[in-house]
């Protein structure tokens, strides 16, 4: 709608329109990554400097379901210095500082602050804008001395911003004896008003929190983000190198677009789980998009990394790159093409000939034999190894203790013991702190989730006789397994 957006752009010039926010979206402020957030910031604050010639000066997340410690930094290091939300609200969800101060400094461990608050009752009014200005007037949340209060109006949430109604209703209701000052406003209004206010209180960590559920339903979509997160970040770091190392091209039209499609997937109620089925078709297929652009950027990375490797020598060569900024040491696997390609029993060598821990290991569902390896990598760094015939090198020396029988297994870390007609670990013993990890054994519980998608009113999932009821589980000679409830 250009049309409608040069409008846009005409009232914020004005002064009638807000910007607000500073965002890509409204996300859920929990489950996305630290980089994800940030890019958030830059990507929005782009978007609003390119478009209307200023930033935003105030986070808006009325909507989302609790609140990461992390995030004051990351506002206050991209221009943002206010926060307007509402969840959690005080007194079930979250304990303010007296009970009463939903106006605060709220800090970072760095020491980066904002000034938050809550939005008082909602963040929206149908009609009986008389009642919602009672509400607020009476709002007992504010610490002393503060003489101002927001009122938010107009349908908000699902359906649309003020209405005509409602503007005439505050017009007529300004006019009566005894009504409160009310003036239409901003929310950068708002808070330069509240700064005068001294000796305001100051939280520091996370805000929590909300809506429970949300951090459990619709794991597939919370995996695909991470997924796509950590391969994206790869992709990027991977391609920073080698542009800075050999002078190839950097994708970054290409890797902006997929962050995008990334970001767009962690508004609060698509990742949240709390979209209609269709919203996931669409979220899968864009999380499937940005990764597909990932893995070609950091494949790209990878091959320009390799040929300048040397990798002649005996056996077959196998170059393992490490995109993390830190050294690792991880188990590597090697599929089936590669491992087969040398005579067996086979060892693998480091890059001074020494023999590192290795085992056959069941690929895919067809049963192919791949191979795991331990390799140790320096921070975005890379390291050839070689497999060879077992004839053709010394022995792996393994360090450390392993011990196997018919129904357990024990390491210098772990014991770990399982019933014989279930399977199931009856005994899970932390050998390091000399401690049992389980309590009655490890047959599964079943809970029956009455609650809704969001779990409102839900402080937490556990094994009791309230709100979900209790279920016995019954394991059978054959592996059938029943909950029956109790």
């Amino acid at each position: 709608e250009p049309e409608t957006f040069e409008e846009i752009r005409r009232r914020v010039d004005e002064g009638r329109w807000e910007i607000a926010g500073g965002w890509w979206v409204e996300p859920d402020c929990n489950i996305p990554h630290g980089e994800a957030f940030v890019r958030h910031a830059l990507y929005g604050q782009r978007f609003f400097e390119r478009e209307f010639g200023r930033k935003a000066e105030t986070g808006f997340n009325p909507d989302s379901f609790g609140h990461a410690g992390t995030l004051p930094q990351i506002l206050a290091r991209s221009g943002i210095r206010y926060y307007c939300y509402m969840r959690p609200s005080p007194g079930a969800e979250y304990e303010y500082p007296g009970g009463t101060a939903t106006t605060f400094r709220w800090r970072s461990a760095d020491g980066s602050d904002v000034l938050a608050s809550v939005i008082p009752v909602s963040y929206g009014c149908w009609d009986n804008i008389r009642g919602k200005v009672k509400q607020v007037c009476e709002w007992p949340h504010l610490p002393e001395g503060q003489k101002h209060v927001m009122c938010f109006f107009g349908v908000g949430n699902h359906g649309g911003g003020p209405t005509k109604k409602a503007i005439a209703d505050i017009m007529a209701l300004r006019g009566e004896n005894g009504a409160p000052e009310m003036v239409f406003s901003t929310l950068g209004e708002y808070f330069r008003a509240v700064e005068e206010v001294g000796n305001l209180p100051a939280i520091a960590g996370e805000l929590q929190h909300h809506a429970r559920g949300c951090y459990s339903a619709h794991s597939e979509v919370k995996r695909l983000n991470r997924q796509c997160e950590h391969a994206l970040m790869a992709a990027e770091r991977l391609a920073c190198a080698v542009h800075v190392a050999f002078g190839t091209p950097y994708p970054r039209e290409a890797l902006e677009a997929a962050w995008k499609k990334v970001l767009f997937n962690q508004f609060h109620d698509i990742i949240a789980g709390t979209s209609v089925p269709e919203a996931y078709e669409d979220a899968r297929d864009a999380f499937g998009a940005a990764r597909h652009v990932a893995k070609e950027a950091a494949n790209a990375s990878i091959t320009e990394i390799a040929r300048r490797m040397d990798t002649q020598g005996p056996g077959n060569a196998i170059v393992v790159v490490n995109a993390l900024p830190w050294a690792v040491k991880a188990a590597v696997t090697v599929t089936p093409r590669t491992w087969k390609r040398v005579p067996h029993p086979l060892r693998v060598l480091d890059a001074s000939g020494k023999a590192v821990p290795t085992q056959p290991v069941m690929y895919g569902h067809v049963g192919h034999e791949a191979g795991l390896f331990e390799a140790e990598v320096p921070a975005l760094g890379a390291r050839v190894y070689r497999a060879v015939s077992a004839g053709d090198a010394p022995a792996c020396e393994l360090s450390g203790s392993l011990e196997v029988g018919e129904w357990f297994i024990e390491n210098d870390y772990w014991r770990v013991e399982m019933d014989a007609r279930t399977g199931a670990i009856t005994r899970l013993f932390d050998r390091k702190r000399g401690m049992e990890m389980l309590r009655k054994g490890g047959l599964l519980s079943v809970i029956d989730d009455d609650s809704d998608t969001w779990s409102h009113g839900v402080t937490g999932y556990k094994w009791s006789g309230g709100r979900f009821g209790k279920a016995r589980v019954e394991v059978f000679e054959k592996g059938e397994v029943r909950a029956t409830p109790v």
